[in-house]
């Protein structure tokens, strides 16, 4: 999990540990219209080893809009979300990245240990890092 303001470098720091290791990267769009539980889960099922699967935006992803006491966004609930993201634990040679500007907006199933391993934020360069 990167965290942090827009424009820290969350998505280059991923596109850089890609490059470094010759890991494919895998640009994972939760915003498709006819995305699903079982069509995000054969996503991430089938996405090449030796890969990087970004998330980008997660707290978008998810809206306030609860039908059943389940969030929902279009067809692929949250519970979907993070069984399929459990399933890409067991798959050998690919990296999961998530990245949020708002950390603090996750639930927490989300981001206990086991389903987020790691969580690093990234903030403003200071004026000695830009010069």
């Amino acid at each position: 999990m990167l965290y942090g303001p827009p424009g820290t470098g969350k998505t280059s720091f991923t596109q850089a540990i890609a490059g470094a290791k010759n890991f494919n990267l895998c640009y994972v769009n939760l915003s498709k219209k006819d995305l699903n539980d079982e069509s995000f889960n054969r996503m991430l099922q089938e996405a090449p080893t030796k890969s990087i699967l970004l998330l980008e935006d997660i707290d978008a992803l998810f809206d306030e809009q609860r039908e059943g006491g389940e969030l929902h966004s279009g067809d692929l609930t949250f519970s979907g979300f993070i069984n399929a993201l459990d399933g890409v634990r067991s798959q050998e040679g690919q990296i999961l990245f998530m990245t949020t500007n708002h950390r603090e907006k996750l639930n927490p199933a989300l981001l206990r240990p086991g389903r987020t391993d790691y969580e690093v934020e990234l903030k403003n360069a200071s004026r000695s890092q830009m010069v």
